[in-house]
């Protein structure tokens, strides 16, 4: 059971729409950024140019502390945002030669989803008499969350098969349930804090992200494989850290540590369903989770670490008893912080 201070749905979280309910969706907050310009021969209906301006509205709504900074990183670079309306893949990069962000629409789309899912599981876990309930009861808290994470993941995992193994492999061959798009009704039935919470780490997971590229720009990282590219993305994710965290208010703070930790859980998926891997230009996606965490939250502040370790952990349980590990019920019996380490050891070692 999570401890008694869980993140107050209510705290410094901007009210939006679902991303299949027209206006306020994920596609249309990309769409209504955009002009009419188009970036490339090959790509005149997938790549256009869009409005940066509300993506630093963003970043300094997630870190109203750093707004003068904002504003002179932002004069500093004046980086130039692109959208990509047709790749499926995760697909956020910067390009420090042509001074760009490019932005993919269909997997922040899915991050949102994530992301909703996390906020259905915090208010499940903060539910009065929780750990009185029987499995039953607290799998009609979860319900929602399911549907969530079934349409995303399955996606997530589709486009990533579609690369390493070529052609396409039909939804509901991996993963039963993900073909369905999510209904209208599903969006309506969430409560008011389900949506507010979730709606919230979405914004702190999207600055978290969107920043570690703006470190990329900042500090000049190019283009490169091996150690080297390794080492740029572990600066880039301490940039993004570093930035969100500094000054923030102890419920902020928490905030922005589980919507941190959304972003770097869906970055850990590949790796939980299809395996540690090789990449030569990014950290495995099960090592960045715990990396950038451990760095990150207080050593001072036990219920931040609990908190926090405590989401964390039960996020991974959930997608790898999915994917079908086994566990040692020992092994579960420590502080969240060891659960999490040892979930995540197993991962690496698939």
């Amino acid at each position: 059971m999570l401890p008694n201070r869980l993140p107050n749905p209510n705290i410094d979280f901007e009210a939006r729409g679902g991303y299949l309910q027209d206006p306020t969706s994920a596609m249309a907050f990309l769409d209504r950024f955009h002009d009419q310009r188009h970036v490339g021969n090959d790509f005149m209906s997938a790549v256009r140019q869009i409005d940066g301006k509300p993506f630093f509205d963003l970043l300094r709504r997630a870190a109203p502390q750093k707004a003068s900074e904002l504003g002179k990183l932002a004069a500093e670079r004046n980086p130039s945002f692109l959208l990509d309306t047709e790749e499926e893949r995760i697909l956020f990069r910067a390009n420090v030669q042509s001074n760009t962000i490019t932005i993919g629409a269909k997997c922040t789309c899915r991050l949102q989803a994530h992301a909703v899912a996390g906020g259905i599981i915090i208010i499940a876990l903060n539910t009065p008499g929780y750990n009185k309930m029987s499995p039953s009861e607290r799998g009609k808290l979860y319900a929602h969350a399911d549907h969530f994470l079934t349409w995303a993941v399955g996606r997530d995992l589709q486009q990533w098969l579609k690369r390493r193994d070529g052609g396409k492999i039909l939804l509901g061959q991996i993963m039963l349930g993900s073909d369905s798009e999510l209904p209208k009704e599903l969006l309506e039935a969430l409560s008011h804090d389900q949506w507010l919470l979730g709606q919230g780490l979405f914004t702190f997971a999207t600055a978290f992200i969107l920043l570690h590229e703006l470190g990329h720009l900042h500090m000049d990282h190019t283009g490169c494989t091996g150690i080297a590219s390794i080492l740029q993305e572990k600066d880039a994710d301490r940039f993004a850290a570093e930035w969100l965290l500094s000054s923030l208010s102890v419920a902020r703070r928490l905030n922005c540590l589980l919507g941190m930790s959304i972003a770097l859980l869906w970055l850990t998926i590949f790796n939980v369903f299809l395996g540690p891997g090789q990449n030569r230009t990014h950290p495995s996606g099960h090592d960045r989770l715990f990396q950038v965490l451990d760095l990150a939250i207080s050593t001072d502040d036990e219920v931040e670490s609990i908190t926090v370790w405590e989401f964390v952990s039960r996020m991974l349980f959930i997608h790898m008893d999915t994917a079908g590990f086994q566990f040692e019920a020992e092994r579960m019996q420590g502080t969240p912080r060891d659960q999490a380490n040892y979930l995540i050891d197993l991962i690496s070692k698939q």
